[in-house]
């Protein structure tokens, strides 16, 4: 039964998102870690621990802008390309 099987675009999206929001907390995680760490090493109670998560949001945020231009320019892109093919096909019935 086909009732409850996911389209491919769709489970794709579903995916690509819950990768990033993962990448998004575990790549802040570990940088709250190694901040911890070092700072423990070096006595500065929560100098390097604040830096390196800021700076690990502040990287995310970028890589997620990033990401999304890319994927707006595609889609951009596909639907320029739609469009000139259905001008096209428009030009091509007015010419018969």
């Amino acid at each position: 039964m086909d009732l409850f099987r996911p389209k491919p675009y769709a489970a794709t999206k579903v995916g690509d998102g819950l990768s990033r929001g993962f990448e998004l907390v575990a790549t802040t995680a570990i940088f709250l870690g190694i901040g911890w760490l070092v700072d423990r090493w070096l006595g500065t109670q929560p100098v390097f621990m604040l830096l390196l998560t800021v700076f690990a949001l502040v990287g995310q945020g970028f890589l997620l802008y990033v990401r999304y231009e890319q994927e707006m320019r595609g889609h951009d892109a596909v639907r320029a390309e739609q469009q000139r093919q259905l001008g096209a096909g428009s030009d091509a019935e007015v010419a018969r």
